[in-house]
Parts: structure tokens; C-alpha cells; sequence
């Protein structure tokens, strides 16, 4: 032992000799004090685990909406992939059908055909037909289909344009069709 420690177990004794009762009143004060601390430390520690329990659960809530926000995505973005898929085959299509109509326009009139997106050109080639833009109004020297030109003869690509009521319409009034 070090000098002081010699110097409190000294004091101690001497004491204990001089006043037992003191004494025995010092140790239940103390058994108390120390109940107390353990009644303490344990509420401190049954708060931690609840504390420790409560973040536990917090988390795998996070972890559980973590991986259903994952599901939704995951089955959103295959939901947006397959329109997109459709969309990209759609406008295929269209740009295919806008070609046939642009086909269908007299050649010297495709220049009236206005810019911008294929709806927008698909638009405006639907209500020109309704005007009947592409018939009978089409101005002099422009054969409009389904009618013989000058000569009674339309060509071989202009014909195979045509619908089949208008080939059976143009043949019965005796137009020729030339290569």
C-alpha cells in the first residue's frame, strides 16, 4: 500500500474502535445510497434498451419502406420501359403512314405539306383531304388521282396509289396506265 491509502485504512480503524454505532449508521447510509444507484442504473439501462429497441424498429420500418419504394420503382420503370417501347414503335408506324399519304399528295402540291412533327403533318393532311385540298381544285395542268391526264394515261406508280374504287372508278373511264 501507498503511504496515504496506509493513512485512510489507519483512520478507518481507529474508527471503528472509537464508535461502532457511528459506524453501522455510516454503512446502512451507504447500502442505501448504493440501492438507490442500482434502482437508478437500472431504469437508466431498461431506458437505453428501449431507446436501443425503438431505433431498432425505426430502422427496419426504413429498411421495409426502403425496399417497397425499391418494388414500386422497379415496377414503374418496367411499366415506363414497355410505353416507351410502344411509343418508339408507334412513331414508326406513323412516320410509315405519313409516307403513304405524302406518296398519296400530287408532287407538284408536297411543297404545301407544312413542317414541324408527324402528328402535326398527319393533321393537316387529314383536314386538306376534308377540304378537298388534293381534288378538282387542284389548278390547271395538276391531273388529280384518279382522273386521266391529258392523254387519257396516268403512271404505273401514280396508279398503284390509288385505292381499288378509284383504279376500278379510273379504268371504266378508260384512263391507260403507262410505266
Amino acid at each position: 500500500m501507498t503511504p496515504e491509502e496506509q493513512a485512510a485504512h489507519d483512520a478507518a480503524q481507529a474508527l471503528v474502535a472509537a464508535n461502532p454505532e457511528e459506524l453501522k449508521k455510516q454503512v446502512a447510509a451507504l447500502n442505501l445510497e448504493n440501492a438507490q444507484r442500482r434502482h437508478r442504473e437500472k431504469e437508466l439501462a431498461d431506458q437505453l434498451a428501449g431507446f436501443e429497441s425503438k431505433q431498432k424498429a425505426e430502422a427496419e420500418k426504413a429498411a421495409a419502406e426502403k425496399g417497397e419504394f425499391k418494388t414500386l420503382y422497379e415496377g414503374l420503370k418496367g411499366e415506363h420501359d414497355g410505353a416507351t417501347a410502344r411509343m418508339v414503335a408507334m412513331e414508326g408506324a406513323l412516320n410509315k403512314i405519313l409516307e403513304v399519304e405524302i406518296a398519296a399528295i400530287p408532287e407538284k402540291m408536297r411543297g404545301l405539306v407544312p413542317g414541324g412533327d408527324v402528328s402535326a403533318k398527319l393533321e393537316w393532311i387529314a383536314a386538306a383531304k376534308t377540304a378537298n385540298l388534293f381534288t378538282g381544285a387542284a389548278g390547271p395542268g395538276v391531273r388529280t388521282p384518279g382522273e386521266p391526264g391529258a392523254e387519257g394515261k396516268m403512271k404505273r406508280s401514280d396508279f398503284d396509289l390509288l385505292p381499288p374504287a378509284k383504279k376500278a372508278e379510273y379504268i371504266s373511264k378508260g384512263g391507260k396506265i403507262t410505266d
